[in-house]
C-alpha cells in the first residue's frame, strides 16, 4: 500500500512537470515601447493604447485565425508582483484581434509592469505571451522663483499686490521609460518659461534632462501666482506636475502647491 502511495505521487509530481513544461514563453524582447512584434507564437504583435495610466489597455493581434488568448493577469517587471487580473475580449473575430483590460492600482502606476496572456496555437499548444508596459512617465522637478534684485513689491488697495519682476530656475528630470512618448507645458497662465530647453516641449526621449532659467517682467501680464503644469505621457498613460508660486507677499515668494498627479 505504501509503495503505490508513493507511485501515485510520483506519477502526480512527473504529470505537473509535463503539464508545466507544455506551456510556451513568448517574451517581449522590444523594450517598452507601444507596438512589440513576435517572431513566433500565436500572437504577431501587441499594442499598448492606454491613455489613462490606470486603465491598461494592449490589443492582441493573432499570428492566424485559430489562436486565441484566454485570460491574462499583469505582474511587476522586475519582482513578478501580480498586479491585477486582465479582461480579455474579443475585438475582431475575422481577424484574430483580442483586447486585455485591466485597473491598475495607485501603488503600481509608476512601476514597470508585464501583461501575461495565455494563449492557445493552431495545434492546441499553450503559450503565455508577454508583452512589456511602462511606468507612467516619472516627474522629478525642482523650481525655485525669486524677486528680481532691482524689482517693487507693488501694493495694491482694492486688488492684490504683487512682485514686479521675478526671476525663475527650473531643473526638470523625466523618466519615459520609453522613446514613444512626449512631455509639454500645458498651462502657464500667459507666462511662457521655455521649460523644456527653451521649448515648450520634447518628444521621442527615454530620459532627460532640461533646464530653464528666465527673468519674467509681472507688470505688464500681471499675475498673483506664477503657475505652470507639465504633462507628459507614453504609451501607459499620463503624469501631471503641478507648481504654484505665490506674488503677493512682500516678504518673498512662496510655494503653495507642489502636485504629481499620474492619470
Amino acid at each position: 500500500m505504501k509503495k503505490t502511495n508513493v507511485t501515485v505521487a510520483l506519477f502526480a509530481a512527473l504529470s505537473a512537470t509535463s503539464s508545466f513544461a507544455s506551456i510556451t514563453n513568448i517574451y517581449d524582447i522590444d523594450g517598452y515601447e507601444r507596438v512589440t512584434r513576435y517572431a513566433n507564437g500565436p500572437i504577431a504583435s501587441s499594442v499598448i493604447t492606454s491613455e489613462l495610466a490606470h486603465n491598461l489597455n494592449v490589443y492582441l493581434h493573432s499570428s492566424t485565425r485559430t489562436n486565441g488568448c484566454n485570460y491574462a493577469n499583469v505582474y511587476t517587471e522586475i519582482e513578478g508582483t501580480f498586479v491585477a487580473h486582465a479582461h480579455v475580449t474579443d475585438v475582431d473575430s475575422r481577424y484574430g484581434i483580442k483586447q486585455a483590460t485591466a485597473l491598475i492600482p495607485d501603488e503600481y502606476v509608476a512601476v514597470n509592469k508585464r501583461l501575461v496572456a495565455s494563449c492557445d496555437g493552431e495545434n492546441g499548444e499553450q503559450y503565455n505571451v508577454h508583452a512589456k508596459v511602462p511606468a507612467a512617465p516619472i516627474i522629478d522637478w525642482n523650481m525655485t522663483v525669486e524677486p528680481e534684485v532691482d524689482s517693487e513689491f507693488v501694493r495694491q488697495t482694492n486688488s492684490y499686490s504683487y512682485h514686479s519682476a521675478y526671476k525663475v530656475q527650473s531643473t526638470l528630470r523625466v523618466e519615459n521609460q520609453s522613446t514613444d512618448s512626449y512631455c509639454q507645458t500645458v498651462t502657464d497662465r500667459g507666462v511662457y518659461l521655455g521649460l523644456f530647453n527653451g521649448q515648450g516641449g520634447a518628444s521621442k526621449f527615454n530620459s532627460n534632462v532640461f533646464f530653464a532659467t528666465k527673468s519674467v517682467d509681472n507688470t505688464q501680464n500681471t499675475q498673483p501666482v506664477v503657475y505652470q503644469t507639465v504633462e507628459c505621457q507614453n504609451a501607459a498613460g499620463r503624469t501631471k506636475a503641478v507648481k504654484v508660486f505665490s506674488l503677493t507677499d512682500s516678504a518673498g515668494i512662496e510655494l503653495i502647491e507642489d502636485h504629481i498627479i499620474y492619470k
